[in-house]
């Protein structure tokens, strides 16, 4: 009897393993498929510019989501986070005088704190659209954007080179990579390296695992071999020391040349 239970329990989980794995295939072809037709109405858009504008809908129509928005997030969570970002810069060596780059910034969350802590004017945040950081905005009281000067600006070549030119201390990109696929993850690395002075430290918070898989449609998780793929061209190398990170509230790795 206890093994027939057992055999039936096994049953269960493989049974329950297959659905799960089929139903992840059917979310992921629907997404090609309105990416697909994305990209008729948008022939030069990305898969980066379709996620951001998905999402943008998804969060005016009241959709919950853990870091993006403004009235669609737990404000006390994630302002706690940005907190423990903020302890791990310091912690690292980051000094209201450094340049810093949050790539990929979203709805300023984590911003906010940065922006406090230096210097007016040395906190850059990009991202593929202004619609997030821009909600942000009306979010932060006038007074204290005026204050804090932030550089806020859409990715593009040339938002590229007005940064790179700032020769920034630190770059971090917090929970963007999981959100790019495995063809584009080496355009990713090559625009976060191509801002990086000899100098410049670089972080990115998101899981790597051992096989791809995702629990949405939207995000991917890469192997430490397509990280090291897509690294080697431009010189550089993951370092999953956390000792030597710069950010521990987030999983990650940093990005050091060869």
């Amino acid at each position: 009897m206890a093994r027939r239970k057992r055999r039936q329990k096994l049953i269960g989980r493989i049974g329950a393993h297959i659905k799960l794995a089929i139903d992840r295939h059917r979310r992921a072809w629907r997404r090609r498929k309105a990416f697909k037709a994305w990209r008729v109405q948008h022939p030069d858009g990305s898969y980066a510019l379709f996620c951001a504008e998905e999402t943008q809908d998804y969060l005016e129509r009241g959709g919950p989501h853990p870091t993006l928005g403004v009235t669609n997030v737990d404000g006390a969570t994630v302002t706690r986070r940005a907190q423990r970002v903020l302890a791990d810069f310091k912690r690292a060596g980051g000094t209201p005088r450094h340049v810093v780059i949050d790539y990929g910034c979203g709805s300023l969350w984590v911003g906010e704190a940065l922006m406090d802590y230096l210097e007016p004017g040395n906190y850059i945040g990009l991202d593929v659209v202004d619609f997030f950081y821009k909600e942000a905005l009306a979010r932060l009281p006038a007074e204290f954007v005026a204050s804090r000067k932030p550089v806020l600006r859409v990715i593009d070549d040339a938002s590229l080179a007005e940064v790179r030119a700032r020769r920034p201390d630190f770059i971090y990109s917090m929970a963007v990579m999981q959100h790019v696929p495995p063809g584009d993850l080496a355009g990713y690395f090559s625009r976060i390296v191509s801002l990086a002075g000899p100098h410049t430290r670089i972080d990115i918070g998101t899981r790597v695992v051992s096989w791809p898989w995702g629990r949405q449609p939207n995000l991917y998780w890469h192997t430490p071999s397509a990280v090291r793929r897509a690294l080697a061209p431009l010189g550089y190398v993951a370092d999953y020391n956390v000792e030597r990170r710069i950010e521990n509230a987030v999983r990650g790795f940093s990005l050091v040349r060869r």
